[in-house]
């Protein structure tokens, strides 16, 4: 697993070249690994290498545990045995007369017979029965072959039934000797010339006399079996001159370099995810920031726009209302100048003020005495008006940059999900190298110990299996459980060292 330190200048560029030759293509990956870790040959896969060793085992005698079937391989081995089951037997000729097979059997014989003939008949008719599902011509054939087999079943019967001395079966010595060592073998019976009043009689064999005490069981002799003590010192001197022999040392030194290839890039894997998905984060942190700027420059330009309105309608308001006031103080002095009569001017005829033209000058004495209130009162009204526009806007705007923000942590969220995924997927997939490759190490080391144990005469024990847990940074042996003997325990780094 990747640290979560930043990663130096060296690592950078390291990771940097690594993804360029490695791509999140499969197949890519799978020849880099091939190509870095196992460093095979161009074009050789592991099923071939898998292969071979299989077949090398195979010739040694080496017994390798195979995987179970699966539904599909089970169907199509029952498909090859119904096809080869299937297949037209070769014709066999009509036995003679003189031959064994026209003696007189036992009762034992003739059950055995009697149910040979009965399965090959079902044989012959399944045959014939499934050969008609394929071609007109097989079917044919396997009809006239039942009429055959019918012919001789015949034939066979009316040999059985002629009136005529038949000769004993003849046994074999071996046999018999198998049997009963004790009883002499009999001559076969001579043949006896037949006479009138001869009847025909069938001969059988007579029946072996039986054992004098059938309870009591055979005697088996018990199968002595080594003392645990001495299985495990013939297991310890077997580890030991494993562990001694050159070639098997070789053989693991070069297994442990192969695993520190391999958790070496195992480690540049998960790094490799791990920087792709901090450059991830960092170009959408980018773009969303640079979204973000664009946002606020837009809302900001948005309210100076607004506030410019709102200033525009509120200076056209007080525009409109000191002309309403300068409106006001004319029609108050033409008012005042009309209802004062020393006001009037010489050679022109008298006016009359009536009660309702100082009623009017009283009304807009009031009218400019509140238009201020009334002013201010419009004014507020504005600016509430502005105001709530305001805050709606401002509303809007917080909406807008809430939804980015959560547009942005979801597609953080969703990067990180495509990286748990991609790293499970990792993790299966080194799991399953790792198991395929601990199980080749094991068959290479069984056939190079078989191949030794050939040329020397002597058996050699399996060598401790290979740990994965990383000390100091080196991958090496498992040696916990074999510190109990300090005979068996050996230095993982002297074995890679030579």
């Amino acid at each position: 697993m990747a640290d979560d330190r930043p990663p130096s200048i060296s690592g950078m560029q390291h990771l940097s070249h690594l993804e360029k030759s490695s791509s999140t293509c499969p197949e890519e990956t799978d020849n880099t690994y091939r190509m870095m870790v196992l460093r095979f040959e161009h074009g050789l896969t592991e099923e071939d290498v898998d292969q071979q060793f299989l077949q090398i085992a195979l010739k040694l005698g080496i017994n390798v545990p195979q995987e179970p079937k699966t539904t599909l391989d089970i169907v199509t081995s029952n498909v090859s045995a119904l096809s080869l089951t299937s297949a037209p037997s070769e014709p066999h000729p009509p036995p003679s007369r003189n031959s064994h097979s026209t003696h007189p059997p036992s009762d034992s014989s003739s059950e055995q017979q009697r149910f040979t003939k009965t399965s090959s008949l079902e044989t012959d008719s399944i045959t014939s029965a499934s050969s008609s599902l394929h071609s007109a011509s097989s079917s044919k054939s396997s009809y006239l072959k039942l009429k055959r087999g019918l012919r001789r079943i015949s034939a066979l019967r009316r040999r059985k039934t002629i009136d005529s001395p038949i000769p004993a079966l003849p046994l074999t010595v071996h046999a018999m000797q198998a049997i009963r060592p004790s009883t002499p073998i009999r001559p076969a019976a001579q043949h006896r010339p037949r006479t009138n009043d001869s009847v025909p009689v069938r001969h059988i064999p007579p029946k072996l006399p039986a054992p004098q005490h059938p309870d009591v069981p055979p005697r088996i002799e018990p199968i002595v079996q080594p003392s645990p003590i001495a299985q495990y010192h013939e297991n310890l001197a077997a580890r030991h001159r494993s562990m001694n022999n050159m070639q098997l040392r070789r053989l693991r030194a070069s297994q442990l370099d192969e695993q520190t290839r391999f958790i070496r890039f195992e480690e540049d894997q998960y790094r490799l995810n791990t920087f792709k998905l901090s450059e991830a984060k960092r170009d959408l942190l980018a773009r969303y920031l640079a979204q973000e700027r664009i946002l606020q420059d837009r809302h900001v330009e948005a309210l100076v726009s607004l506030e410019h309105r709102h200033l525009s309608a509120e200076v056209d308001l007080n525009k409109a209302l000191e002309l309403e006031r300068q409106g006001c103080e004319t029609r108050l002095k033409h008012m005042q100048a009309y209802c004062n009569p020393k006001s009037t001017i010489a050679g022109m005829p008298t006016r009359v003020v009536t009660r309702k033209d100082y009623h009017q000058l009283e009304q807009q004495y009031h009218t400019r005495n509140g238009m201020d209130n009334l002013h201010k009162s419009r004014i507020n009204v504005l600016r509430e008006k502005q105001g709530k526009q305001l805050e709606r806007i401002s509303a809007k705007q917080e909406a807008e940059v809430e939804e980015h923000s959560n547009d942005y942590r979801k597609q953080v969220a969703e990067l990180e999900s495509c990286y748990h995924t991609e790293e499970e997927e990792l993790r299966r997939d080194f799991g399953a190298r790792k198991e395929r490759l601990t199980k080749r190490w094991a068959l290479a080391e069984a056939i190079e110990r078989r191949k030794i144990e050939n040329e020397t005469q002597e058996i050699y024990g399996a060598l401790p299996a290979i740990s994965w847990d990383q000390t100091d940074g080196r991958p090496g042996v498992n040696e916990d459980c074999f510190a109990k003997d300090a005979v068996t325990a050996y230095d993982a780094k002297t074995l890679s060292l030579i």
